[in-house]
């Protein structure tokens, strides 16, 4: 080891311990432009601007119409721990405020050249303040609008090696743009303008709508795709819009969860989205999401990280199921019947629809007998030995030139035209003025999944087996198995202490069928269930269920003839089945008139 030269306890010079504290709390532009923007609005600012020069890194102007910093606070606003957001220590715990700590512009100065200008309502002149590396240049009355505007240039310029660490300025830029995309949707009610390079990024309207704030970060097809959430959960209140289908994206980069107006990311807030939009989005997609939960202030706390990202919940379990609960009954409440809803009829001044294609007669369509009755048996319940083979459906009359179901809880009629199939594996419909393309494997399949689903969710049936499965756990598994006795009986287990190291298993869930790795579903009840076996059973249930149902459903290239489909149709109906199959592909696909008129030029 190489020696060093000892050091006596001394106290850190003011430029040294401004610099330790500048990196704490400005990394990098984006948290520069964090912290000025939060201290705006806790002015009460109603529109901030934001513009940045090479990523931030030669320049920052941000300008609000706060309040304003009054004439004589102005050099105190630029001291170490100076704030007027907190008083005592126990206000740490009920912050209610973004920009509270109150180092943001020490920090900065610490690390730049820092102009600050503002002025407050009732003053005659505003206030000018140069700062660099943390000294001022120059202080003095000047001309200013009421409100604020801090330019900062050169960041870390006398910090040579935290320069060196910043990245390409495009990609801190994305930084900057990412942390105000969250911003514009948390705060709707404030008019944000973001530039970079004089070229505008995000404007958004301020008018206190959540829904223009999405269209303003997202873009119109987005916000109109969006599904609409609120509800109250265990005294937390969740209002938002989550997107799911097309709107999934391949990571989480774009899921917005905000506590109390603050934008944090929580893995369990995101697990708890993502289970709630199980079936909605294809596997390896994730759900898009601006979530703004609203709970008592001294139940999060918010001090736990200096960039403020990270929350520490009272009880995360809570806040979790809430979140879970309320998203799903809100991607719920959409069932196949609002696809498949007919759009008016165009007013009578518009000209008549062109008929092109026409059902084809029985004898046109190249169907063989085997393959009608094969088809038409799968449309019913398929039959495998815990199946009960009697619930087939009713039959249908075989020609019908529509298929009109009442809608149930509802006095709606979904009235639709079959028109034929695309490649034999996309049914066409005309409803009103929309052209549907169903995928028949999906729709079915999702069927299916929802029947035997409702099946399987009421009393665990077990299955004997002949001879019971011993399997190896460590003493601890072996322990707290026999403390989860009862509740894995409830779930269809029937197991027993072995020897100190080995349980046998006498009995399993009949859902389970022979290749089910039993033991892995035991290893994760003990290790990633929290001891909630119920929880466990239900996830291998869903998995177990979806590969019955893609197993028994009709499949593309299956050819139907007329009266399958529209009893397949009505299955849907009358169930009420949810959009998309479970694995969470679209069953349903639309274009509307207009779209059609528009792709053949007879519209403008």
């Amino acid at each position: 080891m190489m020696n060093r030269k000892i050091q006596p306890i001394h106290i850190l010079t003011q430029d040294v311990v401004g610099k330790i504290a500048a990196g704490e709390v400005v990394e990098r532009p984006a948290a520069a432009v964090k912290e000025l923007v939060e201290n705006a609005i806790d002015a009460d600012a109603t529109a901030i601007t934001i513009e940045l020069t090479d990523g931030g890194i030669t320049s920052i102007r941000v300008s609000d119409n706060g309040t304003g910093i009054p004439a004589g606070q102005m050099k105190m606003a630029f001291e170490r721990h100076a704030t007027n957001k907190l008083t005592t220590a126990e206000d740490l715990f009920r912050v209610q405020t973004l920009g509270f700590r109150g180092e943001a512009l020490a920090s900065i100065a610490a690390v730049s050249k820092v102009t600050c200008t503002s002025k407050t309502a009732d003053a005659e002149y505003g206030m000018k303040a140069q700062v660099e590396a943390g000294v001022f240049t120059d202080f003095r009355e000047a001309a200013n609008p009421v409100g604020t505007a801090v330019t900062v240039r050169e960041l870390f310029f006398n910090a040579p090696v935290r320069l060196k660490f910043l990245k390409k300025p495009s990609a801190e830029a994305a930084l900057v743009s990412d942390y105000l995309l969250r911003l514009i949707l948390s705060r709707p009610d404030i008019a944000f303008r973001f530039s970079s390079q004089e070229k505008t990024v995000y404007r958004s309207a301020g008018d206190g709508k959540l829904e223009s704030a999405i269209y303003a970060v997202y873009g119109k097809d987005a916000a109109q795709a969006m599904r609409k959430v609120s509800g109250n959960f265990s005294g937390v209140l969740i209002d938002g819009y989550v997107g799911v289908q097309d709107l999934a994206r391949g990571n989480r980069q774009q899921q917005s969860f905000f506590i109390n107006g603050r934008y944090i990311r929580d893995d369990v807030l995101s697990r708890a989205l993502e289970a709630a939009a199980e079936g909605f989005v294809m596997i390896g997609r994730f759900p898009i999401c601006a979530l703004n939960l609203t709970m008592p202030y001294e139940q999060v706390d918010v001090n736990v990280h200096p960039n403020k990202l990270e929350v520490r919940f009272q009880n995360p379990k809570a806040v979790a199921e809430a979140v879970e609960a309320v998203v799903r009954g809100a991607l719920n409440a959409e069932t196949i019947a609002d696809k498949l809803s007919p759009l008016p009829d165009p007013p009578k001044s518009s000209p008549p629809p062109i008929e092109v294609v026409q059902w084809m007669d029985d004898t046109e369509t190249p169907y063989t007998p085997q393959i009608i009755q094969s088809t038409r048996q799968v449309l019913r319940e398929p039959s495998q030995a815990f199946l009960d083979d009697a619930d087939a459906h009713e039959p249908v009359p075989a020609e019908s030139e529509a298929v009109q179901e009442a809608i149930p809880g509802t006095e709606e009629t979904v009235s639709i035209r079959y028109i034929g199939a695309a490649f034999k594996t996309y049914l066409l419909f005309e409803a009103g003025e929309k052209l549907l393309l169903i995928d028949q494997h999906a729709a079915h399949e999702r069927v299916l999944y929802d029947r035997f689903m409702q099946r399987y969710q009421g009393e665990a049936q077990s299955q004997r087996l002949m001879t019971p499965m011993l399997l190896p756990f460590t003493a601890n598994d072996i322990s707290k198995l026999s403390e989860m006795k009862e509740e894995l009986e409830a779930i269809g287990f029937t197991l027993d202490v072995f020897d100190a190291t080995t349980v046998a298993v006498r009995a399993t869930p009949v859902i389970l069928g022979d290749a089910e790795p039993v033991r892995e579903l035991l290893i994760d009840v003990l290790d990633n269930l929290r001891g909630k076996p119920d929880t466990a059973m239900r996830e291998r249930m869903k998995t177990r269920v979806a590969q019955m149902a893609c197993k028994h459903a009709i499949k593309g290239g299956d050819t139907l003839s007329q009266a399958d489909v529209e009893a397949l149709i009505r299955q849907m109906l009358e169930t009420g089945v949810q959009p998309t199959c479970p694995h969470g592909r679209p069953i349903v696909q639309e274009m509307t008139r207009r779209e059609m008129e528009k792709r053949f030029r007879r519209i403008p």
